[in-house]
C-alpha cells in the first residue's frame, strides 16, 4: 500500500522529532481532510503516546470512513468558525482546515482567504 510506503520512507526523517512529541496533548483542526488524515496516520504509526483531539463538523462520517485512525484520537464536533472547547491544556495546535474547493474560491475568495 502507497501510504505504508510513505510512512516507511519518513521514518528515518521523523525519528528525531517523534521524541518531541512524547506525551504530546494535540488539538487538530483539518484532521479529516487529505493532509490531515494523512498526518494521523503517521501518528498512529508514530513510536510514542500521545493525545490526539480532532475537530471535525461530522466525527461520524470520518469514523466510517477511517475506524482504524478514528479509534486513536478523540473528536470535537464543531467548525474551525465557531467552536467551543474547554481549557484542555494542549501542548501542541496543527491548524490545518480549510476548504479546498475551486467553486468556493470562485464564488466566495474571502471565506477561502479566511
Amino acid at each position: 500500500m502507497i501510504l505504508d510506503e510513505d510512512i516507511a520512507a519518513l521514518a528515518p526523517t521523523l525519528a528525531p522529532v517523534w521524541a518531541k512529541l512524547e506525551g504530546a496533548r494535540i488539538f487538530m483542526t483539518g484532521g479529516t481532510g487529505f493532509i490531515g488524515r494523512w498526518m494521523l496516520e503517521a501518528l498512529v504509526c508514530a513510536p510514542i503516546e500521545a493525545e490526539v483531539t480532532v475537530l471535525s463538523r461530522n466525527p461520524r462520517r470520518f469514523v466510517n470512513a477511517a475506524p482504524h485512525l478514528a479509534r486513536h484520537v478523540t473528536f470535537l464536533k464543531g467548525d474551525v468558525t465557531a467552536f467551543e472547547i474547554s481549557q484542555a491544556g494542549f501542548t501542541h495546535v496543527i491548524h490545518g482546515a480549510t476548504d479546498a474547493s475551486a467553486a468556493l474560491t470562485a464564488s466566495d475568495p474571502n471565506r477561502m482567504f479566511a
